[in-house]
């Protein structure tokens, strides 16, 4: 009997759902594969660093002032801020300016990041997808 029911218990645990990923910590890139974030801890909040990028857009980097793409933090000091949901800057590169940001968690393998001049006004959103 007893190995009746460790059978059935190693089965149910076998058929249980994976917990979908509820942080938009790691690797992520936007919809035209022309830059990757890798999106991790950074002190008490998460951070964005570029990890990848295009000629294209390592071009546009440097002619708003950015000297290398790859490696520059782009978005900083990501706190919760509400389910699914997180605020912090977003430093663009080809504009060499740092902006509001929120970062909202769409689904498992999909986010929309939002950056905004001053919080919630003027604002510029994409969708970027998970590694």
């Amino acid at each position: 009997m007893i190995d009746v029911i460790l059978t059935l218990l190693a089965a149910a645990q076998a058929a249980a759902p994976v917990a979908a990923p509820t942080t938009i910590e790691g690797q992520w890139h936007n919809l035209t594969n022309s830059v990757e974030v890798r999106i991790g801890p950074c002190g008490k909040a998460l951070c964005g660093w570029a990890t990848r990028a295009s000629p294209e857009a390592e071009a546009a980097a440097k002619n708003g002032g950015t000297s290398e793409l790859v490696g520059t933090m782009l978005l900083r000091d990501m706190t919760p801020a509400g389910k699914n949901r997180w605020t912090g800057t977003l430093f663009v590169p080809d504009r060499d300016i740092t902006v509001w940001a929120s970062v909202a968690l769409a689904d498992p393998g999909t986010i929309t990041m939002r950056g905004c001049l001053v919080p919630n006004f003027i604002c510029k959103s994409q969708t970027w997808k998970r590694r």
